[in-house]
């Protein structure tokens, strides 16, 4: 029996990674072209979010500003700030 553990990151498709990132199919079939970490299951094109964001950063196309994170959503995830102080 094979244990999983936690449950494995979704496999997307080439769709949901465009409305995922908010750019175009376009972008992403020129970044596949560049190496974009990918897979083709059944003849369809999948992608791992984690390996996404960690390419695209290495690659210069995917700059952090503001301090805040991405959560598994797709939504920034501000950090709290104290009103006490920093």
């Amino acid at each position: 029996m094979i244990d999983l553990g936690a449950a494995p990151e979704k496999w997307l498709s080439k769709k949901e990674l465009v409305e995922y990132l908010g750019c175009s199919v376009r972008s992403i079939q020129t970044a596949m072209t560049e190496g974009l970490p990918h897979v083709v299951v059944y003849g369809r094109c999948r992608f791992r979010v984690l390996e996404v964001e960690e390419w695209l950063e290495a690659n210069g196309k995917l700059e952090r500003r503001g301090g805040g994170t991405i959560d598994g959503n797709g939504q920034v995830a501000r950090r709290r700030v104290n009103a006490d102080g920093p």
